[in-house]
């Protein structure tokens, strides 16, 4: 648990940069696709069924911004076609020459495993992988890898 103090004493200080990323041409036209269709179906619903509907877009766009293949869903994941991706890697490449590790974390575990294979592809980085699916041994076994 992250409440866990002795877990939080072994990490060290969180450091956050916020870096902007550009969306590609293609994020932009599904991101413009997504909002045009919800503000053209919004007048169709309401109550609960509104709230569904936008909540189902807020999803749907968080999901283009990380990169375009997740919404809809194909198999042509390569950091080229996401702005977030490409930076990314970039800066898997630069803590990685540096000698450090690094936590990256994603409210999306499909989208996490096929980061990881495009990290592991980029270079000699190793990737530890952790989802909610990881068993508790193999789970210890990695954080004391890491």
């Amino acid at each position: 648990m992250k409440t866990d103090k002795n877990i939080i004493a072994d990490l060290p200080e969180k450091m956050e940069n916020r870096v902007y990323c550009t969306l590609t041409t293609e994020q932009a036209t599904l991101y413009q696709a997504v909002v045009f269709d919800m503000t053209k179906n919004l007048d169709k619903v309401e109550g609960i069924a509104r709230k569904g509907a936008i909540l189902a877009a807020i999803t749907r766009l968080k999901q283009i911004c990380n990169h375009p293949g997740r919404a809809p869903r194909d198999k042509a994941i390569k950091a080229e076609r996401s702005g977030k991706v490409s930076r990314l890697l970039e800066m898997i490449e630069e803590i990685s020459s540096e000698g450090d590790s690094a936590l990256i974390f994603s409210q999306y575990a499909t989208f996490a495993e096929e980061l990881a294979d495009m990290i592991e592809k980029q270079g000699d980085t190793q990737v530890l992988l952790l989802t909610g699916l990881t068993p508790r041994k193999k789970r210890e076994q990695m954080i004391e890898e890491f």
